[in-house]
């Protein structure tokens, strides 16, 4: 996890890999994404993805297909 959102930006701008982006204040992260875990799990089967979990559900790009 970090609140460096300069890294943050660098990343979902050229995902390499798979990153899951938290939308939700701290110390709501792991309720947040227990709570959508069923939705991001298929996500991760892409090769380069960001994920954003928040409250409102989750949200996947592919930035280099």
């Amino acid at each position: 996890m970090t609140m460096d959102q300069e890294f943050s930006l660098r990343r979902r701008k050229h995902s390499i890999g798979r990153h899951v982006w938290l939308r939700c204040p701290p110390p709501e992260a792991a309720a947040c994404l227990r709570s959508n875990l069923g939705d991001v799990l298929p996500y991760l089967e892409r090769a380069n993805v960001v994920i954003t979990v928040s409250n409102g559900g989750v949200t996947a790009e592919t930035a280099w297909e």
